[in-house]
This record gives C-alpha cells, structure tokens and sequence, in this order.
C-alpha cells in the first residue's frame, strides 16, 4: 500500500491485514481467516474447524459449535492438528466461538461435575439446575478453569442449591451458615417432592408424626388379636360387628390379599428407587397401571 502519493515503492502491510491493489491503507482479516506474512493481498480461510479473531496471524480457536479440549496447547499445534484439539460440542451444550472445556455453556435442566469435564447430567427430579447457556434463567456466568472448580459446579444452580444435580441444599443442618444463609431462621431440606429445597418442619412434627404411627400400629395390632380370639362381647350390636368383622377377614385371606399386598409394597418400594439410584424418570402412566393391574 501507499499511504502517502508519489512514493516509489508500497510498503508491506503487515501479518493480519492485507490490501489491494491502489490500497492506501490495511484492513484487518475479519473473523474466521488470517494472513501469517507481512505483503498478503488477501486473506486465508482458517481450515476447519478452527477460527480467528480480527487481524488474525494463525488460526488457534475453535469454531462456533466446537469447543478447545486441550487449553494447554499452543497455537502452533492447534494450527497442525485442528481435528485433535476442536471436538464436537456435547449435546445439551452451547459452544460460540472460541469456547472452550471451561466457557462451554450447559442448558438449563443439566448439570455437570466441574469446568473440565464435558460430562453433562440431567436433573431428573430438581428444578434447581438452571444451567449457564444463553436465554435461560440463569446469570449467564461461564465456568472458570482457574478457583475452586467445585464453586464453579454451584454456578449452575439456582440460589440456597448446591452439590450433584443441585440437590444438595446450601442452609442444610451442619453446612455453612454464611453467604446466602444469613437471615435464614431454619435449615433446609432437598424435598423430592418439591423438586427443591424447603425449610425443615418444626422439632414437634417428626415426634408427632411418630406418635401417632405408634398409636396407630397399636390399635391395628389390637385389632388383629380381637379378630382372631374367640372372645363375645356382650352387647348384640357389637357381637355382629364383631362377627362381620371375622368373616371379612376369613374372606381377605382365602383371596389371598395379604400375599398382593407384600408384592404390592416390594414392586412399588423398587419403582420409588429408580429415580433416585438410576437417575431415571418414571411415567406417571407407568406407576399408576401397576397400581391399577394389582388392584384388579
């Protein structure tokens, strides 16, 4: 180029930018191409899948949709061996350009370990793992290689959450009460139910629950002895309860109802494990048809 007229000879631009013929100027390589000499007439595509930044002199990025694996390699090895170093974006990730094992941004519902795995989990039964990709509920904060990698797990979950698939409350009896916790007059529970964490009930409640299951296993256990006796009570109207009582009870067991009862309680114990050992959803339609095909 000439920057200035009447010069005898152009001078060259330099690596990341090129001119034209009768330029009297540069322009730098947009994104995506490159120019390593100085004196280039045009740009080079960057091979795939890697990319560049403006006034690019290598190709040491990766595309969009594409993340780095390696953030220890140079430039120079990621140029020669672009296909080792650019791996496919995991399902249920977003990769823009230039992102890599650490910026990789998860989609809400998912989860992962730490910023260097592409491993990514589904929160099967939480609401709580609001992700890190762009448009969803989340801050929008990218994990980060340097710091504490297991904070930067708890970036992808939703506030007083923590831990694997975010199901591990931050105000929990014995954790930190600090930080977001301050303020907070009970400890937390993860409750499946509620998909999240919810405040403990009150000391009285679990005693009271108890109470009454033993109050309630007593009168059935008094229950089971009187059907079984051979005692008459003295009144009519309670010798035909008594009575209607027994037969009821002869009639359950020829049916064989306590045996579908055990199988009942053993088959519905294991579909209520699946989710949480197996991290598996079961269909509600699933559940219910078992329910249904045991009653008949």
């Amino acid at each position: 180029f000439a920057a200035t007229p009447g010069l005898s000879q152009c001078e060259l631009c330099k690596p990341g930018t090129t001119s034209g013929a009768g330029s009297v100027s540069c322009d730098e390589c947009t994104a995506g191409a490159y120019a390593a000499n100085a004196g280039q007439g045009e740009c080079t595509l960057c091979p795939h899948p890697l990319s560049s930044g403006s006034g690019g002199v290598t190709c040491s990025i990766c595309k969009e949709d594409f993340y780095l694996k390696d953030l220890s390699a140079v430039p120079d090895d990621i140029f020669k061996n672009p296909t080792k170093y650019c791996k496919d974006c995991p399902p249920n990730a977003e990769c823009s350009r230039n992102t890599t094992v650490a910026t990789m941004r998860v989609s809400r519902d998912f989860w992962r370990g730490s910023s260097r795995t592409t491993e990514l989990y589904r929160c099967y039964d939480s609401d709580a793992c609001r992700g890190s990709a762009k448009g969803g509920a989340s801050s929008g904060r990218r994990l980060e290689v340097e710091g504490d990698d297991e904070g930067a797990a708890s970036d992808l979950c939703d506030y007083r959450h923590e831990g694997p698939r975010c199901k591990v409350c931050s105000c929990r009896r014995g954790g930190e009460r600090s930080g977001s916790c301050e303020g907070l007059a009970v400890v937390q529970y993860f409750s499946v139910a509620s998909r999240g964490c919810v405040d403990c009930p009150p000391p009285w409640r679990p005693a009271s629950l108890a109470a009454a299951a033993v109050i309630a296993l007593g009168l059935l256990c008094a229950a089971i002895a009187l059907l079984r006796s051979s005692w008459e009570p003295r009144h009519k109207a309670a010798r035909r309860v008594l009575r209607a009582g027994r037969s009821l009870a002869a009639l359950l067991k020829r049916a064989g109802t306590g045996a579908k009862l055990k199988i009942f309680v053993a088959l519905y114990q294991c579909l209520a494990a699946i989710p949480s050992v197996y991290a598996l959803s079961v269909p509600e339609t699933l559940v219910g048809g078992f329910i249904d095909s045991v009653m008949s």
